[in-house]
């Protein structure tokens, strides 16, 4: 009879000593976000644990430029807006990077400059602008993000000259009241023309070798017309 007791006493002294044991241990706080909305593990008094904050990483507002090397033909195809026209004025800076809820406003504490330079178009290749129209031709120029003490200067900027004459590739800004803001959806983007012929103007890497260094060389317009698909062009 004594031998049947031992092993329940033995088992109610080892639920004892586990239970009394269990009141000692610091509770487990998680300081990790959870995978809904942020919220956190309760602590050991109820409240919620403190859930760590990541300052947000401020990316370009701006798309990423795609470089082609396959000729006029692409650049055409690729682009909302291919205008030949003449740059009016040296430009002013402007923050391409709006005011969340107010397009019509600058952020303020994220600075995406370009230059920006009054074009006026001499004739509209692509798109539903014609001659006579202006935009506003936006070139990046430098940039400063939070917690950046200094601008960034883009080390491909290169301004068009006052009084004369490029073809562009451009995209309007998404905004609708900001449409008149046009900036390079693919480089290279800007040609100069010259006594009827254009040359390639960029400082990027791709230079002399684009199209096998057509735009070093100088294309005539009327041929680069025929090669975006403008019948019309040796009229």
């Amino acid at each position: 009879m004594k031998k049947s007791l031992l092993p329940v006493l033995l088992l109610a002294l080892l639920l004892c000593f586990t239970a009394c044991n269990s009141n000692t241990l610091d509770p487990v706080i998680s300081t990790t976000p959870s995978a809904d909305a942020g919220e956190a593990s309760p602590g050991a008094d109820g409240t919620a644990a403190p859930t760590p904050t990541v300052a947000p990483v401020a990316e370009p507002d701006y798309a990423v430029v795609e470089v082609s090397d396959a000729g006029f033909d692409d650049l055409y195809n690729q682009s909302t807006y291919v205008l030949l026209g003449t740059v009016e004025d040296d430009g002013v800076e402007w923050n391409s990077c709006r005011a969340p809820g107010d397009a019509s406003k600058p952020n303020e504490t994220v600075f995406e400059m370009d230059m920006s330079f009054k074009f006026t178009i001499v004739e509209c290749l692509k798109g539903d602008l014609k001659a006579g129209d202006t935009i506003q031709y936006n070139v990046h120029y430098r940039d400063k993000y939070p917690g950046e003490d200094d601008y960034t200067v883009d080390a491909n900027y290169l301004a068009p000259v006052k009084g004369n004459t490029y073809l562009i590739f451009v995209e309007p800004d998404p905004e609708e009241a900001l449409k008149q803001y046009c900036y390079p959806g693919i480089e290279p983007h800007c040609f100069e023309l010259k006594d009827d012929t254009l040359y390639i103007y960029t400082n990027r890497e791709i230079k002399d070798t684009w199209a096998d260094g057509q735009g070093v060389e100088g294309v005539k317009y009327a041929s680069a017309k025929l090669e975006m698909g403008i019948e019309d062009a040796a009229e």
